[in-house]
């Protein structure tokens, strides 16, 4: 979940940034890099082309020093990575249904985090995460909640690298879009 503590670490993190400390980089990098690939791939449904947006994000954000006006880091980040990602899946034709692509397209994913809609919003999360088979559930927590690889995690569970990214893009596509950012705004 989200504590106070992650949200000081992400201003001290901002605030080194904005005096142009690349460490600071370096540490947003490795925090923040495997789960916005993971949330990519659920729009292009290509690692390596989420590996490359996440990766142009970064590079993008250092070299024209867009963290200035960044208030929240971890949701610039996602709806970066969100928009960036949806826009590449529509220009690779990846859906059948532009309707459905266009209506994932550009939300403004801030504006619906009221602080009045908080506790129903987590009330829907924990429902939508009730509807994940128990090793969805640990492989989707495992692997963007708390950072880990698929290897490390296929070997603590005994089964493949591939049974966990099948498990992984199962729980994805139960959750998509609004729930995928409830939980990243949660965790």
């Amino acid at each position: 979940m989200i504590t106070s503590s992650n949200t000081d670490r992400d201003r001290q993190l901002l605030d080194r940034l904005k005096q142009g400390d690349e460490n600071a980089l370096k540490e947003i990098v490795d925090l923040y890099y495997t789960p916005l690939c993971v949330y990519s791939v659920q729009f292009t449904e290509c690692e390596q082309e989420s590996e490359d947006i996440v990766q142009d994000l970064f590079i993008r954000i250092w070299e024209k020093r867009l963290f200035d006006n960044i208030t929240n880091l971890r949701m610039y980040l996602f709806i970066s990575v969100h928009n960036m990602s949806v826009a590449a899946a529509k220009h690779h034709n990846n859906y059948e249904d532009i309707e459905e692509l266009e209506s994932m397209s550009y939300q403004s994913w801030e504006d619906g985090f009221k602080e009045d809609d908080i506790a129903e919003k987590r009330l829907r999360l924990q429902e939508s995460l009730k509807k994940l088979s128990p090793k969805e559930y640990d492989v989707l927590i495992r692997i963007i909640i708390n950072d880990r690889k698929y290897k490390e995690v296929a070997e603590e569970m005994g089964v493949s690298v591939n049974t966990i990214k099948m498990h992984l893009k199962r729980a994805m596509k139960k959750l998509r879009n609004e729930e995928m950012m409830l939980l990243i705004y949660f965790f």
